[in-house]
């Protein structure tokens, strides 16, 4: 009987690896199968996920196949008409694609080349995560910003924020320049877990190290729901139009936030142990 009992218990041993190793494999599939969004821009023609509000500038996924370029080429633009110092402000495009959840991960690969010139011709972008609608609050915001020295210190710039008037951001500040800059690129990491948020930007050419890191947590019912929009927009002030100035997207997507996969994993190991039991 102890040698029948020892071959059932090495049998059942065995089963339970199995078992263990075919739910992590289904876990590992879950996840790469619970993709939220993803585009790799790899289509001559925009994906009728994004929704296009018309204004100064332009998009392109042929100028660069294989990218979505963003070209920020009106001289005095904002996000609205009117932004900022009156009216003269005019409309500039903008791209917005609409997803849900409030656990989740961005991921996104940007080169920018905003060009600023003699004797003031700055450009500026914001890529970003927002509450529906057009004064929707901003949940994460990525400001690249490139420009001569006209006494501004986020004339060349990088800030990462949020839209709560209480958060003044992580900045990182580069020398200006008068002339063209050299390509520029950046991966970021868009981290939202229910009122926390975390933003992460690199741009040594290493995307599993980041340089540049903001966390902040909203204020309890400060953001209302799980619904928002990722979307980017331009903006120029100042001098002329030549040179415009672009950014080239390489892809974005959004993945569930590490702790719920992690509960997929816990999932599958109490299925394995409710199997033995």
């Amino acid at each position: 009987m102890g040698k029948v009992k020892k071959r059932k218990e090495r049998v059942m041993k065995k089963l339970s690896i199995i078992v263990v190793v075919a739910m992590l494999l289904l876990t590992a599939a879950a996840a790469k199968a619970a993709v939220i969004f993803e585009d790799n821009f790899d289509s001559p023609t925009l994906s009728p996920e994004w929704l296009i509000s018309p204004g100064a500038g332009s998009y392109s996924l042929t100028a660069n196949p294989g990218y979505l370029r963003y070209t920020v080429d009106a001289w005095c633009t904002g996000r609205l008409a009117g932004d900022w110092l009156g009216t003269h402000y005019d409309k500039s495009l903008w791209l917005v694609c609409p997803f849900k959840g409030d656990q989740w991960v961005l991921q996104a690969a940007v080169t920018y080349n905003l060009r600023p010139a003699e004797p003031t011709n700055n450009r500026m972008t914001y890529f970003m995560v927002r509450e529906p609608g057009l004064h929707g609050t901003w949940i994460a915001s990525v400001y690249r910003g490139v420009g001569v020295n006209d006494g501004n210190p986020g004339s060349n710039a990088l800030q990462l924020s949020t839209g709560d008037l209480a958060d003044s951001g992580t900045w990182a500040i580069f020398p200006n320049s008068s002339g063209p800059l050299p390509p520029d690129r950046w991966y970021f990491e868009i981290e939202r877990d229910k009122d926390h948020i975390a933003i992460r930007a690199s741009n040594d050419g290493n995307d599993s190290t980041f340089e540049y890191q903001h966390e902040y947590a909203f204020p309890a019912g400060y953001l209302v729901n799980g619904h928002q929009d990722i979307e980017f927009a331009g903006y120029g002030w100042r001098g002329s139009n030549n040179p415009p100035g672009y950014v080239d997207f390489d892809f974005i997507r959004v993945v569930p936030e590490p702790t719920t996969l992690a509960l997929l994993g816990l999932g599958s190991l109490a299925l394995v142990r409710r199997r033995r039991r």
